[in-house]
Parts: structure tokens; C-alpha cells; sequence
């Protein structure tokens, strides 16, 4: 299983439980409500979503930590993994979730740095 598949399926997981939050409404609200610990952007995201959602983190983000931004994946592959239709951002809520998830895409990140 490659580095990517384990990602979606921890967030399948995350979804499954209750703590992963997808769609631009949805997430923006998570992160009005300070509960949004990480955010995820699908390379395919469009500009005016970005910053539809860059412009909520900056507002509304928990005080005691903004939620780290990652952009990993594909819109199709996100929704399935969540069992919705494509997907192009979600928050994670859960601290074991995001920790989880944050560490996972720091490590890809780094792997894809290096085979440049």
C-alpha cells in the first residue's frame, strides 16, 4: 500500500468517525467554531474556494493554535475516501486524527522533496 493510500484511509477513518469535516460551508464553519486542528486542500481545489477558506482560517482560527494547511490528493479521491461525492477540503477536529494525519503528509512531502 503506497503512502497515499494509507493517508485516504485514515481519513476515511477520521470521516467514519465523526471527525473529519468536508466541504468549503462545512469547514469554514468548523473553523469558526475553533475546532478545525488541520486542513487538507486537494491540488484541484479552486482559487475562489481557497481563498474562500484561507480567508475564514485567518478569522476564526483557535487561539491557542492556527490549523496547520496541507495540500495533498484529488477532489474524486478524497469523496470516496469519505463515501461522498469529490471532495476538495476537510478538516480534521480530532487531535489524534490531525496529529496523525499532519505527520503522514509531513513525511510524504519530505519523500517527494527528496526525489526532486
Amino acid at each position: 500500500m503506497s503512502d497515499e493510500d494509507k493517508i485516504y484511509n485514515l481519513i476515511g477513518l477520521a470521516g467514519r468517525a465523526g471527525k473529519a469535516i468536508s466541504g468549503a460551508d462545512a469547514v469554514k464553519a468548523s473553523l469558526m467554531r475553533g475546532k478545525a486542528r488541520i486542513l487538507i486542500c486537494t491540488r484541484d481545489i479552486s482559487r475562489g474556494t481557497l481563498d474562500k477558506i484561507l480567508g475564514a482560517a485567518r478569522k476564526c482560527t483557535r487561539k491557542e493554535a492556527e490549523p496547520a494547511l496541507y495540500s495533498f490528493g484529488e477532489s474524486e479521491r478524497l469523496g470516496m475516501a469519505l463515501g461522498r461525492p469529490p471532495r476538495t477540503v476537510l478538516a480534521i477536529e480530532d487531535k489524534g486524527f490531525a496529529d496523525g494525519l499532519a505527520q503522514m503528509l509531513e513525511d510524504l512531502n519530505e519523500e517527494d522533496a527528496d526525489e526532486r
